[in-house]
C-alpha cells in the first residue's frame, strides 16, 4: 500500500490479499524443497488493477529471488519494457527507528503547519 501511494496509483487495505506466515506448516516446506522450490513471504502489486497481495509464495530455486536470504530484501519490478531487479539490505533495527522518526516529523511538521529549521 505504501509503494502504490508513492507512485500514485493507491490500493484500498481491502484490495489486498493477505495469508499469514502462521499458515505455512513444516511440511508446506518440506514438500517445496523436495519438488524445487523455496517458500518466500512475497508483497505483490498490480497498480492497472489496483490489487495486491501479501503472502508465502513457491519460488523456484533457480529464480535468483530464492537466493535473497537473511537481512537482504529485492524488489523486481515488471513493466511493458521490461523486468528490473534490486537486492539490497533490508533496515535494521536503527535504519527502520530513522525512517519512521523522519516520517513522524515530517508528518508533525506538514500538519502542524510548522517551519523545519533553517526554513
Amino acid at each position: 500500500m505504501i509503494i502504490s501511494n508513492v507512485v500514485g496509483k493507491p490500493i484500498r487495505l481491502d484490495g489486498v490479499r493477505r495469508v499469514s506466515l502462521a499458515s505455512v506448516k513444516l511440511r508446506d516446506v518440506m514438500l517445496a524443497l523436495k519438488e524445487g522450490y523455496t517458500l518466500k513471504y512475497i508483497a505483490r502489486a498490480d497498480f492497472k488493477e489496483r490489487r495486491a497481495s501479501v503472502e508465502p509464495v513457491r519460488i523456484p530455486r533457480a529464480d535468483i529471488l530464492s537466493q535473497v536470504r537473511g537481512t537482504m530484501n529485492a524488489v523486481k519490478i515488471r513493466s511493458d519494457v521490461g523486468d528490473y531487479l534490486f537486492i539490497g539490505r533490508g533496515g535494521g533495527a536503527v535504519e527502520t527507528a530513522h525512517i519512521v522518526l523522519d516520517d513522524i516529523l515530517s508528518i508533525a511538521l506538514e500538519v502542524g503547519g510548522c517551519v523545519r529549521p533553517g526554513g
